[in-house]
């Protein structure tokens, strides 16, 4: 279940994301949120995900070729 959604001033989407513990696979799930929003939408998304960082494995991109 995603967070919070923004719909933005130029029509795109703000997808916040709060995660206490940020783990690698949890890029690819905020990815499935985002390819929704974009399917249902058709604007472009913006994802934040806001978490400690002592939450984080080091993630700070997320580039696996077609999603970035």
């Amino acid at each position: 279940m995603m967070d919070l959604n923004f719909r933005l001033e130029d029509s795109s989407i703000l997808h916040l994301e709060e995660e206490r513990n940020l783990s690698r696979k949890d890029p690819i799930r905020f990815a499935h949120y985002d390819l929704r929003l974009n399917l249902l939408y058709g604007c472009p998304i913006h994802t934040v995900v806001l978490t400690p960082a002592s939450g984080s494995e080091g993630i700070k991109i997320f580039d696996i070729g077609i999603l970035q």
